[in-house]
């Protein structure tokens, strides 16, 4: 089916059947953006179910205005379907009763996902009454790959918790996964930017006099990436500017035993949870992981601030390898207000982790913590680095432009030439072909001699 140019008010159901459905010109942005199938905010716009004898192909498509407590753009259940050239914007979800909404733009449960050269934005998860997952794409037991993406501005916010004066209290509910969610799934995501996407848990406001005894909020965890249970390949990808953050505790009135919660945050870029993760090439930067704050009038409470875990990867129980990769300027920061909560792994938390040919530099509040369990980095740069270990340094990385979120190698970078030669890791992050000189070069990008004719390629972190 090609269909021309124009808005198409529709909810269309695809039931046990291959179909292809494309634009006249799938690789013409112009058309693209102009051929719309909007659901209205009815329901899903394209709903896919047992579509597993052929495979139902969507291209150059924008799909928008979807709202559906699952998959708010696209909702497939036991289906094989592809998406290229597609964008996914403007769809919501929110959950009812205590049931978790998940899916803002995609929700695919027990399905074969195949995304090349699609945009994924400003789609929303809401959790009403409970918690909400996967603000741009959620997955449940599905194979996915992912491809040429960019997965961005997608947000997902967990219920929040109102108590009145005759409440005993309430709970801010979870949000994970603000750019994407994976759960008993496979995934290899590859040549991906992954960026401004928020996971955020729900807040607590306590009004009541005297019978509001207390008010926590649950955790937030994966603001760019959330794996659980999962096996996933993370390749030539951007982690940018994503943020997890907890949520808060305020009060306008009165208690004697009160217990003020702030919510924990884990995992500003990317969030691992009994999952076995290998992350090569990849830039994770300027990511945040902000715990839940404390604004209370309570009389002797139990006051606790949420604490920040990992500001650019947090790894709890999974086997976690990173080669060549550049984890910079991520962050953590504990929640405002009272409470004892720590911030800890500015650039890595976690156990189970293998380090190696990469870059830890200039992460809030440290570079590496939390992992006992790990095995030694190993031919990295990290800074302050004086646990030893095979081939490892720390010095001042000379990016080109961090302002400008440009973490090339300059000609005089102490990672040229200082890192090991990798199996099957052929090439960097912007296909320059491993090695340019004797060695292997440490992080995410292979300095190539800029006046031998090959031109530079840019990062287009901010898109």
């Amino acid at each position: 089916i090609i269909v021309s140019p124009g808005r198409y008010l529709e909810n269309i159901v695809i039931d046990g059947k291959g179909i292809k459905i494309r634009s006249t010109n799938p690789l013409d942005d112009n058309i693209v953006k102009s051929t719309i199938i909007d659901g209205q905010t009815r329901d899903t716009v394209i709903t896919l179910s047992n579509v597993v004898d052929s495979t139902a192909t969507l291209e150059g498509l924008t799909i928008m205005n979807g709202k559906a407590q699952y998959g708010g753009g696209i909702n497939a259940k036991n289906s094989i379907f592809t998406l290229d050239n597609c964008v996914v914007t403007s769809n919501t979800n929110t959950a009812t009763g205590n049931i978790i909404a998940s899916g803002g733009g995609i929700d695919a449960r027990d399905s074969i996902l195949n995304l090349n050269n699609c945009i994924i934005t400003s789609n929303s998860c809401f959790g009403g009454d409970s918690g909400a997952s996967g603000g741009g794409i959620y997955c449940d037991n599905t194979t996915t790959t992912i491809k040429g993406c960019k997965i961005n501005k997608n947000s997902v916010l967990g219920g929040n918790g109102i108590t009145g004066r005759f409440q005993d209290g309430r709970v801010g509910l979870s949000g994970n996964g603000g750019g994407l969610y994976f759960l008993n799934s496979k995934a290899r995501i590859d040549d991906c930017n992954i960026i401004n996407n928020i996971s955020a848990s729900g807040s607590v406001l306590l009004g009541g006099l005297i019978h509001a005894i207390y008010g926590y909020c649950l955790p937030s965890k994966g603001g760019g990436i959330y794996f659980k249970d999962s096996s996933i390949i993370v390749s030539d990808s951007i982690i940018d500017i994503n943020l997890s953050k907890g949520g808060d505790v305020n009060s306008t009135g009165r208690a004697p035993m009160a217990i003020e919660q702030g919510a924990d945050s884990f995992g500003g870029g990317i969030y691992c949870e009994t999952t076995t993760t290998s992350l090569n090439n990849c830039i994770i930067s300027e990511n945040s992981s902000i715990g839940g704050s404390i604004d209370a009038i309570y009389e002797n409470p139990t006051k606790q601030h949420g604490g920040s875990y990992g500001g650019g990867v947090y790894n709890i129980d999974s086997s976690v390898s990173i080669v060549n990769c550049t984890i910079a300027d991520n962050n953590i920061q504990r929640g405002g207000g009272l409470g004892t909560k720590i911030e800890i792994g500015g650039g890595i938390y976690g156990n189970y982790t293998t380090i190696i040919n990469t870059i830890l530099w200039n992460n809030r509040v440290n570079q590496i913590d939390g992992a006992t369990t790990s095995t030694q980095p190993i031919y990295s740069n990290i800074q302050d680095w004086a646990s030893g270990g095979l081939g490892n340094i720390s010095l001042d990385p000379r990016f080109i432009n961090v302002v400008a979120g440009d973490y090339h190698l300059r000609s005089d970078s102490p990672c040229i030439d200082a890192g090991a030669r990798i199996e099957n890791l052929l090439d960097d992050i912007d296909g320059d072909k491993r090695p340019q000189g004797r060695e292997y070069d440490i992080g995410a990008d292979e300095f190539v001699n800029r006046k031998s004719g090959i031109e530079a390629r840019t990062w287009d972190l901010y898109e």
